[in-house]
């Protein structure tokens, strides 16, 4: 801080014992030259300064001022005693030591006292302000007689007066500043309250939609996943085990939807390495997996011995010869051929784990005893167990007396029985191919073999569309290498429709039940070579002879002659009327057409059935005979007479549009329904359920010719595969 430069001002000087007063401020020179040049006259005029001063540095305190050299204060300053910290502001054309012989006012606690600036008062008030005084003073006196220090007269009461004026009005300006003040304070007080109240009350509609929220998603989302949906910003500090588990079912399944719903849809999901860490802290060792064993006791808890009553399955899988890496453990694993999975689920709780796998290792008694026996200490109790006919499975079968009259063994902890099941899907497939390779005797004698579900592929093959069983084809009688496996293949071949269709055409006498042993001779005449030269050969000579029967000179004479027909051409113009009126006039459907196109037309009466009733044919004789009520088990419906003349119109119209293909134009199922409109308007059919039924005429011919192009397809490959084998 700079010392004032003024002859015994000691202002700004940290010397010790010197009193410091914080009222007092210390000026720099003025920026000004000249101003700088009547400051530095009016110091060595007035206190015989010789030294050189220099302005960049001098300063001076405002002792050596004169109250008018400062910028006039606020009225609301005056009143508060307003004295900034970086102090007063003179003037700009405030100077030093202006008034020389003139007194100074200064304000003490004793009022206001005037100061003369001559050298020797000057210092007598200097000396006076750098001492330490206590004394008592008046309000308009002082005690202690000081030089150079007079007290003003009281007789300015106009000055006094002002001021006492200016007290009372800035008193009731500031009573009224108070009272304002407290209302706004109230004011904001109320308004903090009702800020709080909107505040709990929207609190509370928060919780409401959050509850809400959350039991409508429960179904579809863990709590975790609902408060991450509710709260986006904020991040996951920790998955629980049931969001993880649901995660790696779903990876499981498909890692690309797993991926599309977490990056794209933003779903609220674990990463991947989340998935990995997680995983890695199970042991999956070959063998019985213990980490499971410990979370079914724990559970198990929590579950009755109902819940817990335990079905065995276990089934050897094919996998990849290859040669893995363990990066856990460190470890090469493989090649292996096959892996045995042992899942164990509940009987009447929908729960499955798997607890045991190992590779190349075939089911054994002791380990199945072994694994019943884990079950056991954990409280589930096993009482049946399933598993396919394969040549392990069937060892298995053998060391436990498993047999057509023994189907069970006993618990090896408890005694009971556990009782043990074939796995349907192999049964179904066992089946399929005893039917195609051999045949099964019926106890009536009665042989069944493939032959008789060919005559029905043939009867069905001789229609365009509809058809008594459309998902048999030549495939599934056909099947070969792997598909012998297809569950589902298996499955259309003892369909309920197939059943019921070799049942139908039987009591149409479409198809006849063969006797095994004619069925075995037949086929033992086809696979004798000789037999089959022979009747090639007795063929030919028949097509000979009808070829000679019909040699003659001039066939169209002999024709006309016997027929009387002529040689003249039709017109064109007859031909196309008489085709016209033979197709509107014919039954575009033969008897088994008709039979399928009323099972349709029927599917589409139903579906308007609560609307339109009159669709529906009502039937008091239920001796009826057709396809659908012979297919019916009670819910199917016949149509009504009026819709059948619509079938009719539509299949007509339909084969002169499509004939034997389909369309490649545009709106062809509007435009279907716009040309057979007119053909039934007295019939009373609504437009939307003419428009069903076109539709599905569409499909059903869109679904046979994705069927036909498929047995191409099929057959192609086969012809393929046997050329391979011939080649090699």
């Amino acid at each position: 801080m700079p010392v004032c430069i003024v002859e015994n001002c000691f202002s700004g000087s940290k010397r010790k014992g010197l009193f410091c007063d914080p009222k007092i401020h210390i000026h720099r020179f003025p920026k000004d030259v000249g101003m700088r040049a009547l400051w530095v006259e009016k110091i060595r005029n007035a206190s015989n300064v010789i030294k050189e001063i220099n302005c960049d540095t001098a300063a001076v305190c405002s002792l050596h001022f004169s109250v008018n050299s400062y910028e006039e204060r606020t009225n609301v300053q005056n009143m508060l005693d307003y004295s900034p910290k970086c102090g007063r502001k003179l003037k700009p054309t405030a100077i030093p030591f202006s008034d020389g012989n003139q007194s100074s006012p200064i304000k003490t606690p004793a009022g206001l006292f005037s100061v003369t600036s001559s050298a020797d008062e000057s210092k007598s008030v200097e000396s006076v302000f750098r001492r330490k005084i206590s004394c008592q003073v008046d309000l308009f006196g002082v005690s202690d007689t000081i030089p150079g220090v007079k007290c003003l007269e009281n007789n300015e009461p106009d000055l006094f007066q002002k001021m006492n004026n200016d007290f009372e009005k800035y008193k009731k300006e500031k009573d009224e500043l108070m009272a304002e003040n407290v209302k706004c304070k109230n004011i904001i007080q109320m308004q903090n309250e009702k800020i709080e109240y909107y505040k709990q009350f929207v609190n509370l509609e928060n919780q409401r939609f959050e509850s809400r929220f959350s039991d409508i998603l429960s179904k579809l989302f863990t709590s975790t996943q609902i408060s991450q949906i509710l709260r986006p910003s904020e991040k996951v500090s920790k998955w629980l085990p049931e969001d993880i588990s649901s995660a790696i079912t779903l990876r499981s399944i498909s890692p690309k939807a797993y991926r599309y719903l977490r990056n794209k849809k933003q779903y609220p999901l674990p990463g991947l390495s989340t998935l990995r860490r997680w995983a890695s802290t199970f042991e999956v060792e070959p063998g019985i997996l213990e980490s499971v064993l410990t979370l079914m006791k724990a559970k198990g808890t929590l579950m009755t011995d109902n819940e817990k009553l335990t079905v065995i399955a276990f089934d050897e899988t094919y996998i990849s010869n290859r040669i893995c890496y363990d990066k856990k453990n460190e470890q090469v694993i493989g090649p292996h051929r096959c892996v045995q999975t042992v899942v164990v689920r509940g009987l009447v709780s929908n729960w499955k784990q798997p607890i045991f796998y190992n590779y190349d290792t075939h089911m054994t008694k002791d380990l199945l005893f072994n694994i019943i026996e884990e079950l056991h200490k954990i409280g589930f109790n096993v009482i049946s167990m399933v598993n396919d006919m394969g040549p392990s499975s069937m060892a298995l079968w053998r060391s436990l007396n498993i047999s057509n009259e023994n189907t069970s063994f006993k618990h090896p902890n408890t005694g009971k029985s556990v009782h043990v099941f074939a796995d349907v899907p192999h049964l179904l497939k066992l089946a399929r191919n005893h039917l195609l390779d051999n045949g099964f005797v019926l106890p009536n004698e009665k042989y069944v073999g493939k032959a008789i579900l060919q005559k029905l592929l043939s009867i069905d093959s001789e229609r365009l569309d509809y058809k008594l069983a459309p998902k048999l084809t030549e495939r599934h009688i056909e099947v070969q290498g792997t598909g012998r496996m297809n569950v589902k293949l298996a499955a259309n071949v003892f369909s309920d429709t197939v059943s019921k269709a070799l049942a139908y055409l039987g009591t149409k006498n479409y198809i006849d039940t063969l006797n095994w042993k004619d069925a075995r001779d037949s086929e033992k005449s086809l696979l004798n070579e000789s037999d089959c030269l022979t009747s090639l050969m007795f063929n030919s000579n028949v097509f000979d002879e009808v070829d000679d029967s019909n040699e003659h000179d001039n066939e169209m004479a002999n024709i006309e002659s016997s027929s009387c027909i002529s040689k003249s051409s039709v017109p064109k113009e007859c031909f196309d009327l008489l085709t016209e009126f033979e197709m509107e006039n014919s039954e575009p459907f033969n008897e088994l057409e008709l039979d399928c196109a009323q099972y349709v037309a029927g599917y589409v009466a139903n579906r308007f059935a609560n609307k339109h009733p009159e669709l529906i044919k009502q039937i008091d004789d239920k001796t009826v005979s057709c396809w659908t009520s012979f297919k019916s088990k009670g819910g199917l419906k016949l149509p009504s007479d009026n819709l059948m003349v619509a079938v009719r119109k539509l299949e007509i119209e339909f084969q002169k549009l499509h004939q034997d293909n389909i369309s490649k134009n545009k709106n062809i199922m509007k435009n279907m329904t716009n040309l057979l409109m007119p053909h039934i308007e007295d019939l009373c059919i609504p437009k939307y359920a003419i428009e069903c039924l076109v539709r599905t005429r569409t499909f059903i011919r869109l679904n046979d010719l994705n069927n036909r192009t498929t047995e191409k397809n099929y057959a192609k490959r086969q012809e393929k595969r046997k050329k391979q084998k011939f080649i090699n």
